[in-house]
């Protein structure tokens, strides 16, 4: 697994070569091909569009596959085929999720009164008060900001994101 920069820059150093690649697989594929996103470039230096030369079998993945996006793949690769599956980005019925638009309020604030108040209305349970909360940030600088302001809120957090190394073992507790 790669972000495009990094397979970009792999490949330009030599760590990672393509030529016997079997499976090649885009995840959100619908924003990795958006020009307007900047992946393309990094795609095509690192060799992997239109295609590596071990022409590997391609999976294209994503929620927002319009006819727009599907057109513009099938230019890139003509042998594309659509799969649809209705259940393939559906939420567990055990995980409960929340969307929270705070504007330009406080978000990390906004956090830890949600981490707070899961807290509590769990408290009942076991007596412990511990829930299992992941906050999907977009950048590793937000991560660190609300991983730091979590703990210092006297909440347990632990982060996870790109700059860390693969071998650090478990960091969730």
């Amino acid at each position: 697994m790669a972000t495009p920069g990094r397979l970009r820059q792999l490949v330009e150093d030599n760590s990672l070569r393509l030529d016997s690649l079997s499976t090649l697989v885009f995840d959100e594929a619908d924003t990795l091909f958006d020009r307007s996103c900047g992946f393309m470039e990094d795609l095509q230096a690192a060799g992997v569009v239109p295609r590596p030369a071990s022409n590997p079998q391609v999976l294209l993945v994503g929620a927002t596959m319009g006819e727009f996006m599907t057109g513009k793949l099938s230019r890139k690769f003509p042998d594309l085929e659509k799969v649809v599956m209705p259940t393939l980005h559906t939420t567990a019925s055990s995980l409960r999720t929340s969307f929270v638009d705070v504007g330009a309020g406080d978000k990390i604030a906004e956090i830890i009164n949600l981490l707070r108040s899961e807290r509590s209305e769990t408290a009942g349970g076991d007596g412990s008060g511990r829930t299992s909360t992941i906050v999907f940030c977009n950048s590793i600088s937000s991560c660190r900001a609300v991983d730091h302001a979590v703990n210092d809120a006297g909440l347990s957090a632990a982060v996870v994101h790109g700059d860390i190394p693969a071998n650090v073992g478990s960091i969730l507790p």
